[in-house]
């Protein structure tokens, strides 16, 4: 996950899902998070897991599907309720480092270990 060259956000999407399965109860884990407008932070006001703007970003994927021209596809507009089902999330820099330096995943009273372990093994 880190390495002296770096943070490796190949797990990006592995975590977004198992975050969106558990988010409740990493919410509720105040011994390891803060929630700030809705957005996971680390209890020193490091941004974790940030839900990205979808308003703005919806509307520049919808007219990027309408550009011959754009690497972007859409059988239709997507509206904010598709977007929401696979999360619009950023997993941060701090994140891995927070997850680096846990002996093992227990916070979240080890749900966000098990929906890790479910989504890896899928």
């Amino acid at each position: 996950l880190v390495s002296p060259t770096g943070i490796n956000h190949s797990l990006d999407k592995d975590i977004v899902i198992a975050y969106t399965e558990v988010k409740g109860d990493m919410w509720q884990d105040t011994g390891y998070f803060t929630i700030q407008n809705g957005n996971l932070y680390g209890l020193h006001g490091e941004p974790y897991i940030i839900r990205n703007d979808s308003s703005e970003s919806l509307a520049e994927l919808n007219e990027a599907a309408k550009d011959e021209n754009s690497n972007v596809y859409s059988e239709g507009d997507v509206d904010v309720s598709e977007l929401n089902l696979f999360g619009s999330f950023t997993v941060t820099d701090a994140f891995y480092r927070f997850l680096a330096k846990q002996k093992s995943w227990r916070f979240a009273n080890g749900k966000f270990e098990e929906a890790m372990k479910k989504q890896l093994e899928s």
